[in-house]
């Protein structure tokens, strides 16, 4: 993933966050988007933020030409980098089932 997709994920991230504080909940779906999403948010914007700097990191090494990184080293980082990124897939899959379970009861 480029930092630049990544920065547009967070910045989307961000975005769900505060559109979801402008619905006119009722005090059980406050606390249910309190509890249920915005931890899931919150974890979502942290594996965002070490994927985009272990894949900086990654790219770092790879262009240095004062440091000789272990190619088993890189290799591990980017599986590292793409594990994360399918658990935010999972999470976010997560958090737009339980969102539009909000949405749906607004209508």
């Amino acid at each position: 993933m480029s930092s630049d997709l990544k920065t547009e994920t967070l910045k989307n991230i961000n975005a769900i966050k505060d559109e979801l504080c402008k619905l006119p909940l009722d005090i059980c779906e406050n606390e249910y988007v309190t509890n249920n999403i915005f931890p899931l948010l919150t974890v979502l914007n942290q594996l965002s933020a070490v994927s985009s700097n272990l894949s900086s990191s990654f790219n770092d090494l790879t262009l240095s030409s004062v440091v000789h990184p272990k190619k088993s080293e890189i290799e591990d980082t980017i599986h590292l980098v793409y594990n994360i990124n399918e658990e935010c897939e999972d999470i976010y899959d997560i958090v737009k089932r339980r969102i539009n379970l909000v949405l749906k009861r607004q209508e």
